[in-house]
């Protein structure tokens, strides 16, 4: 199990509804952050920490970096998969990642 922590907020008036967002921030997590439109006007800004990292901060500090304002905080632990699939493919002269959300889980 792993923590995970995520900020209602309002989406940046650039951010279109129908795309994501993903940050890479090694020193903050070995996961990523996220910005997942949930509506026209909304989304969930989280990230997946490390068991006993204080990830709330690192939450707090981030949301400021990018001038969000949080609405509501969610948390909760979530099982970490063990098993290796392959998240990266080269398609062409591009690099493809898989990212997957699946909140109705």
């Amino acid at each position: 199990m792993v923590p995970l922590v995520q900020a209602i907020v309002e989406l940046p008036k650039d951010m279109p509804s129908d795309v994501c967002r993903i940050w890479f921030i090694p020193e903050d997590t070995p996961y990523f952050y996220w910005l997942i439109p949930q509506s026209p006007t909304h989304g969930v800004l989280g990230l997946i920490g490390k068991e006993g990292q204080e990830i709330q901060g690192k939450l707090e500090r981030f949301l400021q970096k990018q001038s969000l304002e949080p609405i509501e905080f969610q948390s909760a632990h979530v099982a970490k998969y063990t098993r290796w699939i392959p998240n990266h493919r080269k398609i062409g002269e591009s690099n493809v990642y898989l990212v997957v959300d699946a909140p109705d889980i």
